[in-house]
């Protein structure tokens, strides 16, 4: 049976329309990770949008490292992601937004002021592949602040 793990991120400054990564997924060689859940919160204000983008990188960039943390079951059991980042400073190079080989990697406008949760249909995953530098970019129209987390089955 899959394990199911998460990781969170606390309030993350976004300058307005400036990209920037809250969260680097690499994947191991022969382990993918199945998403099953995606809550992004926003503190703004004012009317605008909130550009959610899921995509590759070529490089990774300077963030802070996060450790997996098990969602339920036997906390003994490590996640095979170990070099995950959330909540970048420098930028991941070649970020890529869209469809990498057969994966599609969506991209979405979510209105503001308000908050985006997403679960999965159970069996309708969305899956990334293995070894694949998978990563959440968010573009706010204005400033604010955003926190989080993501969850997946490895």
């Amino acid at each position: 049976m899959p394990t199911k793990y998460y990781i969170a991120w606390d309030s993350t400054a976004l300058s307005a329309a400036t990209a920037k990564t809250i969260l680097e997924l690499p994947t191991p060689a022969n382990v993918s990770a199945v998403l099953a859940e995606l809550i992004i919160g926003c503190d703004a204000t004012v009317a605008g949008n909130l550009k959610v983008e899921m995509g590759t990188f070529a490089t990774t960039g300077t963030g802070t490292a996060a450790t997996p943390q098990k969602y339920m079951g036997d906390r003994a059991i490590d996640s095979a992601i170990t070099t995950a980042k959330i909540k970048d400073t420098v930028e991941p190079t070649t970020f890529t937004q869209g469809t990498v080989g057969a994966a599609l990697y969506p991209g979405l406008w979510v209105p503001l002021p308000q908050y985006f949760p997403f679960q999965w249909p159970l069996q309708q995953e969305f899956a990334v592949p293995e070894s694949t530098n998978f990563g959440i970019r968010l573009t706010s129209a204005s400033a604010c602040n955003v926190m989080g987390w993501i969850a997946w089955f490895e």
